[in-house]
């Protein structure tokens, strides 16, 4: 996994949930430079199984899948997925696995 797309995966993420909510076809609005292709971001929302995103960005789509409802959950639930794959970057940069082997710092976890 490429961290520096993680915000290509949670752009196409957002797009997938509000198209899905407004029942529109979301690949006019999606690119292909995340680690994810737009097809796979859509059958994850699809099937509401996120499993396969890192661990924050997962826990973000599913609290999204459930809340976007208006435009202010959705500016929320936008909110959260960048942080989401912002954390899930961090956790995961090499500079984080040092630090967590140099000393007890804490895993980040978004549904907590």
């Amino acid at each position: 996994m490429d961290i520096l797309k993680y915000r290509y995966d949670a752009e196409n993420l957002k797009v997938a949930l509000k198209c899905r909510y407004l029942h529109i076809c979301p690949y006019g609005f999606m690119n292909n430079s995340g680690n994810y292709t737009a097809r796979e971001i859509v059958a994850c929302v699809r099937k509401g199984d996120f499993d396969c995103l890192p661990q924050n960005l997962s826990a973000a789509a599913r609290i999204s899948l459930d809340t976007i409802k208006d435009s202010e959950s959705a500016r929320e639930c936008d909110i959260m997925i960048e942080k989401a794959a912002l954390l899930d970057a961090i956790c995961e940069s090499e500079l984080m696995s040092r630090l967590r082997a140099q000393e007890d710092v804490p895993s980040y976890n978004i549904a907590k």
